[in-house]
């Protein structure tokens, strides 16, 4: 199934979502909330999945993330974490 990941960047300084940035890729897994992704985008740490939609039309699945959005201090801490996401294949 297809599966798309949503991360959202906000800025605090002004206050507003900065981006949205997303990855996709096809597993054979049922992806549940409580599971954990792991991706480059977060070397330290993995991810935890806290939602899913299924839209059978499509189909794919839709992830939610712990943590999101991420907040950042002002554009260019925001700008600096878009091209983190975009190093790690997100778009």
């Amino acid at each position: 199934m297809r599966v798309i990941v949503k991360a959202m960047i906000y800025c605090d300084e002004p206050q507003h979502v900065y981006k949205s940035l997303r990855k996709e890729f096809d597993t054979d897994i049922a992806l549940v909330p409580g599971m954990h992704l792991e991706d480059a985008a977060w070397p330290d740490d993995e991810v935890e999945i806290v939602g899913a939609s299924v839209c059978p039309d499509e189909p794919y699945l839709m992830l939610a993330l712990a943590d999101q959005p991420e907040h950042f201090p002002n554009k260019e801490a925001c700008a600096k974490r878009e091209e983190q996401l975009q190093a790690c294949g997100w778009s």
